[in-house]
């Protein structure tokens, strides 16, 4: 899972650009709380720079710690709604 912190990000599903992501969003949430592959494809528009989270090193993390867990699932929950919203505004 990756947290944007500079630049832009196009996002595509099925070879169709879905959404760009700006700085404070999540890459690959939906996997981590699905327990999945990665269901779209990310390509830098510009110049970015992420915070990066191995996804076995997270997931032992979160095991450990309860409040770390409640704190990245909210954080991932509003991340989601907030591009759930931008993409029901698109139509």
């Amino acid at each position: 899972m990756y947290l944007l912190a500079e630049g832009k990000v196009e996002v595509e599903v099925a070879g169709r650009k879905v959404a760009i992501l700006e700085p404070g969003q999540f890459i690959g949430e939906m996997a981590l709380l699905a327990g999945q592959a990665a269901s779209a494809t990310t390509r830098a528009c510009s110049p970015a720079r992420c915070l990066v989270w191995d996804r076995s090193a997270l997931d032992r993390s979160l095991m450990r710690s309860s409040d770390l867990r409640s704190t990245l699932y909210a954080a991932t929950g509003s991340n989601l709604s907030k591009k759930i919203a931008q993409q029901n505004a698109e139509f």
